[in-house]
């Protein structure tokens, strides 16, 4: 039987349901995440961390003792496939708690600065270190955006 701890708008809180039915006794309905409250959602994404970091865990773990105890792997994958197996029933998932989105987000605004640095890296690729910065400060380049060219890479 699968267990997922979800938000509860009756209950207030996280709390596990088991086939769409909390443990108050009402069916599961979708709640948006600004409609939770912030104390509860932290609470429910460090439980969703600490899931996906045992997962992780558990996960190189098998893959270590495949390669500790020299067994053919198809022998021991199906060991340690039956041994998840069995976890998965008595297992509470962890919802995230809208920490995905968020981590996605990060993501999408990591890369877009990345894009944006290489694009102003291409431009200043052929200023030499004594002509006037393209950034238009007056100043040599060496004074002006080099510095921080070089750390971003160049």
């Amino acid at each position: 039987m699968k267990r997922t701890r979800i938000w509860c708008q009756d209950c207030n809180d996280f709390t596990i349901h088991c086939d769409s039915i909390c443990k108050c006794g009402k069916t599961y309905v979708t709640t948006l995440v600004r409609d939770i409250p912030n104390d509860k959602l932290l609470e429910q994404q460090e439980r969703f961390k600490a899931q996906r970091k045992r997962k992780s865990l558990e996960r190189f773990n098998a893959f270590t003792s495949m390669l500790d105890h020299g067994r053919l792997l198809y022998d021991l994958f199906g060991e340690v496939k039956a041994k998840q197996f069995h976890k998965e029933e008595l297992e509470i998932w962890e919802s995230d708690g809208g920490l995905q989105a968020i981590e996605e987000r990060e993501n999408e605004l990591r890369r877009k600065i990345h894009t944006e640095r290489m694009d102003e890296l291409e431009i200043f690729k052929s200023v030499q270190r004594n002509e006037k910065c393209y950034c238009g400060s007056d100043l040599k380049y060496k004074k002006c955006c080099l510095r921080k060219h070089e750390s971003w890479g160049k």
